[in-house]
């Protein structure tokens, strides 16, 4: 099939726009907002929960790149829209080449009425007297035409929405519906009052944190997180402490109490998003050839843009973002960075998942983009990182899947610098588990290897893998991903005692809400990254970070972290007769608040504190960020 027919096909399909909290007569309500005539349309009982079957439909635009979502109240429920009704406890979005289905955790004495209207289908929770043993099915009429406007559509009022939190396992087999489906009454939904809320700043503490000591693997694929200031800022202040934080495609509902019309700007068969952040800094870099700092201050622009477009079944997003300085004393700090992305998701068949991602990188500030670990942090010059991968998911039944992925990525430096090119390339083969419908576990061997490098043999290295790692609800109210595996690592060409390595390596995020808008996620990382000093190959890199994000009166938000980090090496080094140790302790508080609706204010001061055995590398630095964040159009990924 060509991927014009692809297109249109794919355009005929119903598809779900956007899933919404909303009220209907005094009652709370979760409107499902769709395009085009879906299939059947049924409600059942799934032991606490109910699910909403939506046969012939597909995610729609702002879900690009993704098939599994979930809210739960602490991702931003509105406190007056739940009080409507108690019991809702957390909404679940699945998609599979089918149907689209909505799982909502609500308790058996809460019925639910399904409504269709123009804009889609509406669920309003009825409690009734006694528990039903199911909630009763319902096969929907169809869609009542709207009338034509007469000058100007009318705009729907605005309906709360969910904040978006992707679950990265793979969905569950299709329910069956109820054969004893009742068809009811098409009834349109009164309308609901129109919220005044209040822009919220966007949840970045993950970002921020992970900031600190970002995980490790050039062969990585991030998603390149769009409109990520901060994060941006913190490579660029200290290029010992932070690249960009690793993030996935995944769709992203609208905050409470926007109109589901402003999540981006339809162009052709694109749906775009866009933000342009700028900010003020007045920090310490380390453009200089040694590892001591430079008080530098600069103006930094970082426009972001984004296109997602369904291609088949599957999704295909672009991104784009450049940082622009200007105004600094160091041409190294004037220097611009760019980053283009692309991930193409398509499903090859009704069991066969294909992804597909490339991201390319330039840049000088951004050093733990080409060194996770941070031991290149001075003596900069500029690179450039290609990293592509691909993976295939294949079911093999309800619960269980074959995992297979490769990766390769190159780094190549167009001005001298204090580090070296190199190339990486891994496989990995595994099985994956669904241990609940929330929780998944994958079983994996991964090989990776560095190719023998042109100027520093020293760095050839091949290693085995075997891992198992958690992905999704570890405990209640604690989710994330946790990954926990056995390296045997041989590096041939490395002088005496770094020769191998064999040991530990782990890698996590995980989030635990303590109450809604509140969150602290802890960060894990023991990996082993290229190394170029004397003649190590690699260096143990170890680090735990913690964050911590609270709202404040007057519409302020605090995030705070603080992380540790141990940078441990196997030659004896040259200076002290014994292996190089270094240790690094960073931390930072920020304040954020919305000035207008899209247009936010920020201020944030970070410190690092490095620590060596080794004299000449022990450094201290801090740095102060003034930012304004306009979101254009759409919801960035911040």
């Amino acid at each position: 099939m060509s991927l014009l027919a692809a297109l249109v096909l794919a355009a005929g399909a119903a598809r779900v726009e956007s899933v919404a909290l909303t009220t209907a007569n005094t009652r709370l309500a979760v409107r499902v907002a769709l395009s085009g005539q879906p299939g059947m349309v049924a409600v059942h009982r799934e032991g606490g929960a109910a699910r909403l079957s939506i046969m012939d439909a597909r995610l729609g635009l702002r879900f690009a790149g993704g098939s599994r979502f979930a809210w739960t109240q602490a991702d931003g429920f509105d406190p007056a829209l739940l009080a409507a009704t108690p019991g809702l406890e957390r909404i679940e979005l699945e998609a599979n080449p089918s149907e689209v289905s909505v799982l909502l955790h609500v308790p058996p004495e809460v019925s639910i009425d399904v409504r269709r209207d123009a804009r889609g289908i509406l669920l309003v929770f009825r409690t009734t007297p006694t528990a039903p043993e199911s909630v009763r099915a319902a096969e929907v009429s169809p869609a009542i035409t709207p009338p034509a406007p007469v000058s100007k559509p009318i705009t729907p009022a605005p309906e709360p929405a969910p904040s978006g939190v992707p679950a990265v396992s793979p969905p569950s087999p299709p329910p069956a519906v109820v054969a004893e489906a009742a068809p009811m009454t098409s009834v349109a939904a009164a309308p609901s009052p129109t919220p005044v809320a209040s822009p919220t700043p966007s949840p970045e503490t993950a970002t921020l944190a992970r900031s600190l000591f970002p995980a490790p693997g050039v062969e990585a694929l991030p998603g390149g997180a769009a409109g990520a200031p901060v994060t941006d800022l913190y490579g660029q202040l200290f290029p010992s402490g932070a690249p960009r934080a690793e993030t996935t495609y995944e769709g992203a509902p609208a905050p409470a109490g926007e109109v589901v019309e402003t999540e981006g700007l339809v162009a052709g068969p694109f749906r775009l998003r866009a933000s342009v952040d700028a900010g003020y800094i007045d920090a310490d870099t380390f453009v200089e050839s040694t590892s001591e700092p430079t008080r530098d201050r600069y103006l930094q622009v970082s426009p972001w843009v984004e296109a997602a477009t369904p291609v088949g079944a599957g999704q295909l997003v672009l991104e784009y973002s450049p940082t622009l300085r200007a105004f600094a004393t160091h041409d190294q700090v004037n220097s611009s960075a760019q980053r283009v992305s692309g991930t193409l998701e398509l499903p090859a068949g009704p069991n066969v998942n294909i992804s597909l991602r490339d991201r390319f990188t330039s840049g000088v500030l951004e050093t733990r983009d080409v060194d996770p670990g941070g031991e290149y942090f001075f003596g900069l010059g500029r690179y450039n990182h290609n990293a592509f991968g691909a993976t295939a998911s294949i079911q093999l039944g309800p619960r269980m899947s074959v995992e297979l992925g490769g990766a390769f990525g190159t780094v190549r430096f167009q001005e001298a610098s204090t580090f070296f090119d190199y190339d990486t390339r891994s496989a990995n083969a595994g099985l994956g588990f669904e241990m609940r419908p929330n929780l998944r576990t994958v079983f994996s061997y991964v090989y990776d290897q560095v190719p023998t490098p042109e100027q520093r043999p020293e760095a050839e290295a091949h290693a085995h893998n075997a891992q198992a790692t958690l992905i999704g609800d570890v405990l209640p109210r604690l989710s994330g991903r946790l990954s926990v595996g056995y390296r045997r690592q041989d590096t041939p060409n490395a002088g005496v005692g770094g020769q191998s390595y064999s040991g530990l390596t782990f890698s996590g995020a995980l989030t635990r809400q303590l109450r809604p808008e509140s969150q602290i996620t802890f960060f894990v990382n023991r990996s082993t990254p290229v190394s170029a000093f004397e003649d190590n190959a690699f260096y143990v890199y170890t680090s735990l970070q913690a964050s911590l994000r609270v709202p404040l009166p007057a519409q302020l938000s605090l995030d705070g972290g603080v992380g540790y980090q141990w940078n441990d090496y196997r030659t004896v080094a040259q200076e002290i007769g014994s292996p190089r140790e270094d240790r690094i302790l960073a931390w930072f508080v920020g304040l954020r608040r919305p000035i207008v609706r899209r247009l936010l204010l920020g201020a944030l001061y970070r410190r690092e504190e490095r620590r060596s055995n080794i004299d000449r590398f022990d450094t201290n630095a801090d740095g102060f960020v003034l930012q304004l964040e306009w979101d254009i159009f759409g919801t960035p990924r911040r």
